[in-house]
């Protein structure tokens, strides 16, 4: 991820049915959010930090990038559409489900 235009720009609003993640600041900074359906976190990565690891049903956000960002993310599998859940209403309640 990189050439976010805008600090105010927000990436992400998603989680995944069942891949994992690994994200690497490169450079400059950027602010995590997420959300496993009982606790939310916020986790600043920068330049240099150790990376992030998120797993599958986990919600995110990344937003604030500086201008500079560059991030890397290592995923357990090759992209499919089918794979993401992008609408929140769903996600939250595929998460009541399971408690």
């Amino acid at each position: 991820i990189y050439n976010v235009p805008s600090h105010q720009v927000e990436r992400g609003h998603h989680a995944h049915r069942s891949v994992k993640q690994v994200f690497i600041c490169l450079a400059g900074s950027v602010i995590f959010h997420m959300e496993d359906g009982g606790c939310t976190e916020e986790v600043k990565l920068y330049a240099g930090s150790a990376g992030l690891y998120i797993g599958p049903t986990v919600w995110h956000t990344m937003r604030k990038f500086t201008r500079a960002a560059i991030v890397l993310a290592i995923a357990s599998d090759h992209h499919d559409e089918s794979e993401y859940v992008r609408d929140y209403k769903e996600w939250k309640e595929s998460v009541r489900s399971r408690i």
